[in-house]
């Protein structure tokens, strides 16, 4: 299955008030937490393919139960993130800020055998390497039994015949 029909089929059980569309971006995520180690906020900044930013989204976590200044403080150091660490799609990216309070969980099973995004299966190169090293190895000693083992004779009489009168 493509990727257009696995994404179609996807949204063929979507309500129809509702549409989907895949925006292929990147994005850092920053946990805000508090003096006591606390989750605070998240910070998601959404990046282009040269990894400038596009959007930025500062998500609070159970906003009216943190001090105003502890929410100013959030907001400050995520601008901060945001200012210093990246460019933008010009002159300025957008920073949106959103009270995350809870409103539902759900543990979500992944039982489809053949996932639309999936880890990259990487090839071990070092099987590879210590093969070629093997290999190298024996041709080295097989080198030096050659020189050793099977050197020409010299007997006394090539000698003297060799050697000038």
């Amino acid at each position: 299955m493509s990727n257009d029909s696995a994404s179609t089929a996807s949204l063929e059980n979507t309500p129809a008030s509702v549409q989907v569309v895949e925006t292929p971006t990147t994005a850092h995520y920053y946990e805000i937490l508090d003096r006591a180690g606390k989750r605070r906020a998240g910070l998601m900044v959404m990046l282009d393919s040269q990894q400038r930013a596009t959007r930025a989204e500062l998500c609070y976590y159970e906003r009216y139960h943190a001090l105003e200044p502890v929410q100013e403080e959030i907001f400050d150091q995520a601008v901060e993130i945001v200012e210093n660490n990246y460019l933008g799609n010009g002159l300025s990216s957008e920073l949106a800020v959103i009270d995350g309070t809870p409103m539902a969980q759900e543990t979500v099973r992944h039982s489809n055998p053949d996932p639309l995004y999936r880890p990259d299966r990487r090839t071990r190169i070092w099987p590879y390497a210590a093969g070629y090293a093997a290999l190298i190895v024996v041709l080295l000693l097989l080198g030096l039994l050659n020189r050793t083992l099977f050197r020409p004779t010299v007997t006394v009489d090539q000698i003297a015949d060799a050697a000038p009168c």
